[in-house]
This record gives structure tokens, sequence and C-alpha cells, in this order.
């Protein structure tokens, strides 16, 4: 008995130090999230084992899913762009990579910021919106010309490319 203890506990230490030794890093990690079909581009940054900032990212097509969940009024600013994409933005700290400079990076490649309100309130209604957190993050639109995949990286962290 005492021996499979003692093997437990070297074994979750060893883990414990192999997992903060990695953790001094800063990290930039991608993915996806769907949500009743509606599938968002995952951006995080990542300083040690904190989430530092995140986005998601979808682009409305004519086709898509998501469009129900705008007014008629802003149906018609989100057809009437070349490049139209929803973001979902979370900061951690004002003193890191803040809402504020994702957006300043965004406006450089020809992307203005475009207020959803009733996007924003009818995302709220989503059952998924508070088991995600949702709450904590702007939730914004951005319509422009700019390119459909754009580097986002920041001082010290990896590159960071996002896809709309």
């Amino acid at each position: 008995m005492f021996g499979r203890v003692m093997c437990w506990t070297i074994f979750l230490t060893t883990i414990f130090f192999v997992a903060c030794s990695t953790s001094s890093k800063n990290r930039f990690v991608s993915g996806e999230l769907t949500i009743e079909e509606i599938k968002l581009n995952r951006y995080s940054w990542f300083q040690e084992m904190s989430l530092v900032a995140e986005i998601f990212v979808k682009k409305v097509g004519k086709e898509d899913l998501i469009r129900k969940l705008f007014s008629t009024k802003e149906l018609e600013v989100v057809d009437s762009c070349s490049n139209f994409f929803v973001m979902l933005a979370y900061s951690q700290d004002s003193n890191k990579i803040t809402y504020k400079m994702l957006r300043d990076r965004l406006e450089k490649i020809s992307y203005a910021e475009v207020v959803i309100p009733d996007f924003k309130n009818n995302f709220k209604l989503h059952p998924d919106y508070e088991s995600y957190a949702f709450r904590l993050y702007s939730v914004v639109g951005f319509c422009g010309s700019g390119p459909e995949q754009f580097d986002m990286t920041f001082s010290s962290f990896p590159d960071s490319i996002i896809h709309i």
C-alpha cells in the first residue's frame, strides 16, 4: 500500500513540476468552438497559466445560421460589407492585451467597428451564453475590405495569425 501511494506521489509531483516549468512562457493557441452548428474560430493568448486575452471570430456569410441573431437593420449593414465578421473579445488585464489594441490593429488593415446591439441582446439569450462565460466578452462586428487572414502578434508572444 505504501509503495503504491509513494508511486502516485512521485508521479503527481513530476507532472506538477513539468507543468510549472512550461508555464513561464507566453503562448498563443488557436482552435474552434462549435455552438449549435455555428463554428467560431478561437484565438487565445496565455501568459504562464493565465488567459490574458481571447477572441472568437465568425465571418458572416449569406447562408450562415448566425444571421438569425441579427436584426433586419443590422443585416443591411452586414450585407453591404465586402467582409463582415463578429468578434467576441476578452481581456483579463487592461495593462496587457486590450480590446483597444485588437481594434486598432483591425482599423490599420481597413476594418471598422460596427456596434450590433440587437445581435448582442439575442446572443445573450442563447442557452450556452452563460456556460461559456460570454458575459465577460465584448461583442462587436467589423466591416471592411481587409484581408481574411491577418497578423495579430503582440510583443513577447508567438506569431498570431487570425482567420475570419
